[in-house]
Parts: structure tokens; C-alpha cells; sequence
């Protein structure tokens, strides 16, 4: 009721003056007089002499104030323009003003805040209610196009903006699409900022069907190439299979980073010493296991998909142990182990083939599953210049690329 009464008589705070606080006072001297039965002829005189004038003045304060200030309440939006000038009546001579202190206003924030105009004496008071009622936006990159069973991830085709410092919540209804049915579809989209304000969006959505699946395979790393391949896949959002070696420590840490990013990893070899890991059965199982513990060290997980060096077909082998790879290969499978070969051959495993050479050798097929080999080594830097180009080809030719872990695509030369 307080509140009421002081807002019909038009009562503001003028800096510490509270027309509350006053009656407030003034009910606790009538109610100490009382106690201590004072004679109400000095309640009388303290109330016209004291507190009647001071009131008189709080009330003086507060009319003076239009003469300052256009208005004594502002809503503004939140991150908005705020110039406090803009309040001052353009009657009014600023330079009678000691200071204006809008330390108080994070226009950056919803809430209630103050800015006061103070003068020597008298202070002003403008209150500022910082609000957001404006809905966050959309934008839209283009169209949707998916191929058939294809993972998608919509948050990387939509830019969602919100006047506040947070970032709104952006929720996809795609429960209106099949995913392995070539088709058109629809999906919603609802974007929400922290105040609840809400924009709303439908956008098509179209599954095609796709000419065939590339796997990108690279075997020899990791080395400092790896770094430039991943960045590579993932600007075109896509993944590929490493198979890796035991290779130097220091560049270890690029199979986590190219597992960390989506890609596969597939053991190789140890050494990569033919002489070595093809001696004997139990020299490459030493030498497999080697590579198996590094990478699960690595990654916390254990492999079972290797690639042989030289592929399941190699003749070098016989050099060191006649026959060796017809024992390898069955014992490979009993033991759980998932060996790939390669249908497509890049050529870059020799040290004179330029980039334009393996991106043709990389494309020129029509597979319809299409397993290319490729070289991750020091040493590869025309395979790391061809790959965007074997990406595009393939891509406008309608292929999808997945990794050995994402496809059932098998491809051995002795099966």
C-alpha cells in the first residue's frame, strides 16, 4: 500500500531522500513518544517544524527534476545504444550538472539499473529497465541435399544470432525425414534465446542417391603430413582410414589427433622392414603387436583392421620366407583380424609421381566402391597437394566417402 500511495503523489527517490524512509521515522518518534508518554504538543511542533517542511522539499526536489530530465523511466533493449544526454531537456544547461554516473547500467544484461544526474546538491534519478523481446535470427547457407543413409549434422548449415551475449539453442525436428529413402522432406527449425523469445524456420531437405562410396586410405604415417591431410578432410567434412606405423615418437600424437577428428585407424607395421617382418609368421605377429600396443596406448582402443605391407598379394614376401603370406592370411582371420587391400592405386608410392599424376591415377575408375591407397609419409607432400582435387572429382561425380569402420566395403586381393 506504501508503494501505492507514494506512486498517486508521485513520490520518487531523490538520491538518499526516501518519502518511506521518512514516514517511516516519523511513525517511530510517534510510537517513542507514546511510549515514554511525551506530550503531544512536541509531536505536534516536531511534525510542522521538521519533518512537514523536509517533505515540502523532497516533493520540491522531485517537481524540479522535470526540469531536468524529459522523462524519468526508459525501457531499452538489451545491447541497445545508450547515451545518457539524450534524457536532458534541450531547455536545460548541462554544464549546471557536476556529473552523470551510469556506472550502475550493464545495458549488456536484462535488469533494473539507475542513472543519476547529481549537482552539487540535488541528484536525479532516470531509471533504466534493460529488457530482450527481440527473437533471435537464421540464417540460412543453401540448400540441404544429403545422400542416401548419409550422417548429417545441420548446426554446420545454419548461422543462428541472438542480440544478447549467449548463444540461442537452436532444436531440428527432422522426424519427418527418412534418411535411407531418396525423397523430399521437410525439417523444423526452432531457435530460443535465454529470455524465451523464439523464431521459427522450415527448410527442404532432399536425399539423393549416390553414385558409389571412396575410401581414402593412407598408410606409412604418422608424420607431418597428417596434420595437413586431416585438416584437408575435415574442411570438406569428410573422413578417412590411417593405416600407421610405429613411427617416430614425436609424431605420435597425429594419430590421436586424426582419430580425435573422426578418421580410422588401421595397424600397418612396426618397421615397415620387410626383411624383418616377413622373416617368419612369429616375426610379423612381434612385429604387429608392436604397432596394435602403441596405437591402443595411444587411442584407448583396440584395433583389428590391418593392412599388410606390400597388401595380402605381395611376392617380396617369398625374398625372406617362401609362401609366408598363404600362412598369414588365414592365421590373420582366425585371430579376429580384418585385413584391406586396395582396388585403386594412387601411384604416389614412388618418389617421382607429381600431384596432378595421383590425383588422375586416384580418379580414373568407375567402381562403384572405390579404395584408394595413399601414402602418409614425410616425404608425400604431392599426395597431400592432389588430395583436395581427388575430393572434388569424386565428390561431383556423386560419391560419398566413408572410413573402413563406416562402410561394409571389404577389399582384399586374396580372399
Amino acid at each position: 500500500m506504501k508503494s501505492d500511495f507514494f506512486k498517486r503523489h508521485r513520490f520518487k527517490k531523490i538520491g538518499p531522500l526516501d518519502p518511506n524512509r521518512i514516514i517511516y521515522v516519523f511513525r517511530k518518534i510517534n510510537s517513542f513518544l507514546n511510549t515514554h508518554r511525551i506530550k503531544k504538543g512536541f509531536l505536534v511542533y516536531f511534525l510542522f517544524i521538521v519533518v512537514i517542511p523536509f517533505v515540502f522539499c523532497v516533493g520540491f526536489v522531485h517537481q524540479n527534476t522535470h526540469a531536468v530530465l524529459n522523462t524519468h523511466h526508459i525501457v531499452l533493449e538489451v545491447n541497445s545504444e545508450f547515451d545518457p544526454l539524450t534524457y536532458i531537456k534541450e531547455d536545460y544547461d548541462v554544464s549546471k550538472l557536476r556529473t552523470i554516473d551510469s556506472s550502475e547500467l550493464d545495458i549488456s544484461k536484462t535488469g533494473s539499473y539507475s542513472v543519476y544526474y547529481k549537482k552539487p546538491i540535488l541528484e536525479y534519478v532516470l531509471y533504466v529497465d534493460v529488457v530482450d523481446t527481440t527473437a533471435p535470427t537464421i540464417t540460412d547457407f543453401g540448400s540441404l541435399t544429403y545422400y542416401v543413409d548419409e550422417e548429417v549434422d545441420y548446426s554446420q548449415q545454419f548461422r543462428v544470432e541472438d542480440n544478447s551475449n549467449q548463444t540461442p539453442t537452436m532444436i531440428v525436428d527432422d522426424s519427418a525425414v527418412d534418411y535411407s529413402t531418396v525423397g523430399t522432406y521437410s525439417i523444423n527449425i526452432e531457435v530460443k534465446d535465454h529470455a524465451n523469445n523464439s523464431t521459427t524456420y522450415t527448410k527442404e531437405v532432399k536425399i539423393v542417391d549416390y553414385t558409389g562410396v571412396v575410401y581414402l586410405t593412407f598408410d606409412d604415417g604418422p608424420s607431418d603430413n597428417t596434420k595437413e591431410i586431416v585438416d584437408i578432410l575435415d574442411d570438406y567434412n569428410i573422413n578417412g582410414t590411417f593405416f600407421v606405423i610405429c613411427n617416430k615418437s614425436s609424431k605420435r600424437k597425429y594419430i590421436q589427433l586424426a582419430y580425435n577428428h573422426g578418421n580410422a585407424i588401421g595397424l600397418h607395421t612396426g618397421n615397415h622392414k620387410y626383411s624383418q617382418l616377413y622373416a617368419s609368421t612369429s616375426a610379423y605377429f612381434d612385429d604387429l603387436n608392436r604397432v596394435s600396443e602403441m596405437v591402443e596406448t595411444l587411442i584407448g582402443k583396440k584395433i583389428t583392421n590391418i593392412r599388410f605391407p606390400g597388401g595380402s598379394s605381395n611376392t617380396v614376401s617369398n625374398q625372406y620366407c617362401q609362401g609366408i603370406m598363404n600362412e598369414l592370411i588365414p592365421t590373420v582371420k582366425e585371430l579376429g583380424y580384418t585385413y584391406y587391400d586396395w582396388n585403386v592405386d594412387s601411384g604416389d608410392a614412388k618418389s617421382n609421381t607429381d600431384a596432378y599424376d595421383i590425383y588422375l591415377n586416384s580418379v580414373n575408375t568407375g567402381y562403384k566402391n572405390v579404395m584408394i591407397l595413399l601414402h602418409d609419409a614425410s616425404a608425400k607432400t604431392e599426395t597431400v597437394k592432389a588430395l583436395p582435387m581427388i575430393i572434388e572429382n569424386f565428390q561431383k561425380r556423386g560419391y560419398v566417402f566413408r572410413t573402413i569402420e563406416d562402410g561394409d566395403f571389404v577389399c582384399q586381393h586374396i580372399s
